[in-house]
């Protein structure tokens, strides 16, 4: 956990670097740790006052850590939400076909996708703890941080782009999630959040239509029961998300205030409610 209570910046180097050493691509370096109810690290935080309670409903437990690690992280996390992220949201159905492929090529295809990720997310890591340590925030130094984050995320696009040819085999990703709780068969929309309950038979055949892909051996009544789902909207895969627009001065002035908050010592992960369900 690159970011927890504990952590300096000499720490968030070591560990880094230890990610690197041991080719731990698949780690997220933008992290902060959960503190959860009934856990030993949520009474020692609290016993030496360094515990601000949430309720659950709205997050998890804000802890304090040192100005500069939570003003890196904050920087971090702004620029993955503006420009990293937006791009993992316009390709995840190219990423899910390499992810969930079962060839040896397109695994291999998938990993170093991880790999230039994780680089990215590293450099600017490191370019940010060392404008924390010498307490500079320079506009123009940022700025051209962020152009060279968004031209390497171009290039990062054109080469899950040019893996759409590789007709890679992928199981689409339904709405629907059924199980079983008390001997009775139920459906979780996920989309919607509703449970409800199917029989048996169906449930049968939802979970050959997302494990097989296929309903070659589903009998016609599950076949005609799939249809009504469908026509209600629930038989089909998740639509990708929407791409956000990045405005580089915008991120960049965020990132130099963020940089100057000397009062800013508290790591959080809230929870945030649509209006519209």
């Amino acid at each position: 956990m690159m970011f927890n209570p504990y952590s300096s910046l000499g720490q968030l180097e070591t560990d880094l670097e230890f990610l690197r050493v041991t080719r731990s691509f698949g780690v997220s370096i933008s992290k902060t740790l959960k503190v959860h109810d009934s856990t030993e690290i949520k009474d020692q935080l609290l016993a030496c006052g360094r515990l601000k309670l949430v309720p659950f409903e709205e997050g998890y437990h804000e802890y304090t850590v040192d100005n500069g690690v939570a003003r890196v992280f904050k920087s971090l996390k702004l620029v993955w939400s503006r420009i990293i992220d937006p791009m993992q949201a316009d390709c995840q159905d190219i990423v899910a076909r390499l992810k969930k492929s079962t060839s040896f090529n397109a695994r291999q295809e998938y990993d170093k996708y991880l790999r230039l990720i994780w680089e990215i997310q590293a450099d600017i890591m490191v370019r940010l703890i060392s404008w924390v340590r010498v307490d500079r925030a320079d506009r123009a130094e940022i700025r051209a941080l962020l152009k060279e984050v968004q031209d390497r995320i171009n290039q990062v696009v054109a080469y899950l782009k040019a893996r759409e040819t590789l007709k890679i085999s992928c199981a689409w990703q339904f709405r629907l999630y059924p199980f079983c709780k008390n001997d009775a068969s139920y459906c979780l929309d996920l989309v919607g959040s509703r449970i409800f309950p199917v029989d048996s038979n169906l449930l049968r055949g939802l979970r050959t239509l997302i494990n097989e892909q296929s309903t070659e051996n589903l009998e016609p009544a599950v076949i005609s029961q799939m249809e009504i789902l469908e026509r209600k909207g629930l038989i089909q895969p998740f639509e990708s998300l929407p791409v956000k627009s990045f405005d580089s001065e915008k991120v960049a002035e965020s990132v130099a205030e963020i940089l100057q908050d000397y009062d800013l010592n508290t790591m959080t992960e809230h929870y945030f409610w649509e209006d519209e369900k």
